[in-house]
């Protein structure tokens, strides 16, 4: 949705109040789609899967996109944030394909800014050197 307007699948109404949240499943397959899949978007490699099984569908596919908008404050889910270790990162940049804000390059080094990062990891999937991992795990030793 764009404008972060409420809509018949948040369960809310315009103004706020709360109501009852339309399952968009189940109004696909009321139209006779029987391809439908509802998948988390920050598990890349489940929403790949999902868009190469609607590509090699005959008929018509639904995927629906489920998860917390991290700009919505009511339903952001803070997780800890990610860091970059400069020691294994190959500065390859496939991460900046993330298109994440808080993602930046500074002295040709990737760089994540812990305070925008909402912990999402879709950069830590994207990055094939296993070089970006929650900042939890750098404090224990283990980045």
């Amino acid at each position: 949705m764009t404008g972060h307007q409420e809509n018949p699948g948040s369960g809310f109404t315009l103004s706020g109040s709360p109501a009852r949240e339309a399952q968009l499943a189940d109004v696909a397959r009321a139209l006779g789609i029987e391809m439908v899949r509802t998948v988390d978007p920050f598990n890349l490699s489940e929403v790949r899967e999902a868009i190469e099984a609607a590509m090699s569908n005959p008929g018509p596919s639904v995927i629906i996109a489920r998860g917390p908008c991290a700009l919505l404050k009511r339903l952001q889910v803070k997780r800890p944030a990610y860091a970059v270790d400069q020691e294994t990162c190959r500065k390859c940049r496939a991460c900046l394909r993330a298109a994440c804000p808080a993602l930046y390059v500074e002295d040709g080094n990737v760089q994540i800014d812990a305070d925008v990062c909402l912990g999402c990891g879709v950069c830590s999937q994207v990055c094939q050197f296993d070089s970006i991992r929650p900042i939890r795990a750098a404090e224990d030793g283990e980045m």
